[in-house]
């Protein structure tokens, strides 16, 4: 990578901005008297229940009665919601500074998979980090979401870059090689100090 040549800069929000957890979804939910485990969550989110939401091929009532049903979870609206919520949790220490330092030298992007209830949810709870970007990219209102080429084409095509232009900060393998195998610069985020690391050198 040649880093002159980069000048966009996308991030995936969850797991590499901001901490994401469903422990804390989990631990909601059983103080409200529900039984879950960790594995009847992941499986969930693996679902196509939850990719549909994802890309609002369905509607919050749909997800919520499938997610109540799915989970067994006999607890009305206001507790689904607000423990589907409790997952998303505090920016990582220096990631605003980071971001803020990028800004200054470069076109911030934000692309997410994710849906309209955590949107509603992350759009003011990080609302100061999320001043930074040029656009925000979700799923749920391109209908289209990473890994699949089409999500990422329609990103490049909104902001006018070129692949090889654009470097993009994902947690997730199969997001990563799905934008390397289009051209894009793309490093996996295991840590904030991989992420530091990298747009250091910048």
């Amino acid at each position: 990578m040649n880093n002159a040549d980069i000048r966009f800069i996308v991030f995936d929000l969850g797991n590499v901005l901001i901490k994401v957890k469903f422990q804390d979804s989990i631990a909601y939910w059983r103080d409200c008297g529900c039984t879950i485990t960790s594995k009847q969550l992941e499986d969930f989110l693996r679902s196509d229940i939850h990719h549909q939401f994802e890309t609002a091929r369905i509607t919050s009532t749909e997800f919520l009665m499938a997610m109540r049903h799915s989970l067994k979870l006999p607890i009305n609206d206001h507790e689904l919601i607000n423990g589907w919520n409790k997952a998303l949790g505090e920016i990582f220490t220096g990631v605003q500074s980071l971001v803020a330092n990028c800004a200054k030298a470069r076109l911030l992007y934000c692309f997410s998979n994710t849906n309209v209830i955590h949107h509603e949810y992350w759009r003011d709870k990080y609302k100061d980090l999320l001043t930074y970007f040029q656009e925000i990219f979700t799923s749920h209102t391109m209908g289209l979401r990473k890994p699949d080429a089409a999500a990422f084409q329609h990103v490049l095509k909104s902001i006018g870059a070129r692949a090889e232009h654009v470097l993009f900060f994902d947690d997730n393998s199969d997001n990563i090689h799905a934008a390397r195998a289009l051209g894009i610069h793309a490093v996996k985020v295991n840590t904030y100090l991989n992420l530091k690391k990298t747009l250091s050198v910048l």
